[in-house]
């Protein structure tokens, strides 16, 4: 805007729009929270390698890009519980992996509409949005949280503005990867569930919590996991 519209004075040389400076709070000290990360989870990280440790920085930084206000520290901590969980890539034993899941094209006819081994597999596939031959594989899941089928893909497009339906491996990209989770975990995009369900003003149900992603599968390790992102994220977030 024009200096002499501010009623400011002729004096101010510059100006900077208070959304510029104000836009993010970088919340999270990424060095200390790297290593307390690895004090934390040194028994069961034993092979935690540069390129894990990068990943990690990578989604730190992009949720510190993230949030304009403070967010609910154990929803953060859920939310990492579950990326380390689905975005471990077995082959290269690599934590927080952008690579996409692990399998032969055959591995995702489960999800596929003609190559679904049963007529249950074939109908849950075509409700999820994959409606022709090889969408199960070529919706397979990607990102922080394993975005899988279609009408995800379909969904965190309208969302962010970026044609995941067309080119699904940039829902694997960080900067992609990181906001999807953040806004399927806070809105209930995956499963019709959401954080809030389970952890508020009156718990913190970290077990239940796996019913935001897949069920019950491995929610015990997965809360085990939050605890300690709990307890790293109140020594480390500003």
């Amino acid at each position: 805007p024009e200096v002499s519209k501010l009623g400011i004075g002729d004096d101010v040389w510059n100006w900077w729009p208070v959304s510029n400076i104000y836009n993010k709070i970088k919340m999270i000290n990424i060095n200390d929270f790297i290593q307390l990360y690895k004090s934390y989870f040194r028994k069961i990280d034993k092979n935690f390698s540069q390129n894990s440790e990068n990943n990690l920085r990578d989604i730190l930084n992009n949720i510190n890009n993230y949030y304009d206000t403070l967010p609910d520290l154990r929803h953060l901590a859920y939310m990492l519980a579950t990326a380390r969980h689905e975005a471990y890539h077995f082959l290269s034993g690599e934590f927080y992996s952008a690579k996409p899941e692990i399998g032969k094209p055959s591995y995702f006819n489960k999800y596929d509409p003609v190559l679904a081994s049963t007529e249950r597999l074939r109908k849950r596939a075509i409700r999820n949005g994959n409606r022709n031959k090889g969408d199960g594989f070529k919706y397979r899941g990607r990102g922080m949280v394993h975005l899988t089928w279609k009408n995800n893909y379909k969904s965190a497009s309208d969302y962010l503005g970026v044609d995941f339906v067309a080119n699904p491996d940039l829902a694997a990209q960080y900067k992609y990867a990181v906001p999807i989770m953040i806004w399927g975990m806070e809105k209930g995009v995956f499963t019709g569930k959401k954080l809030s369900d389970y952890i508020n003003d009156n718990k913190c149900d970290y077990n239940g919590a796996r019913r935001i992603i897949n069920g019950q599968d491995q929610k015990e390790l997965i809360a085990s996991y939050a605890n300690k992102f709990e307890q790293i994220l109140k020594e480390t977030v500003k």
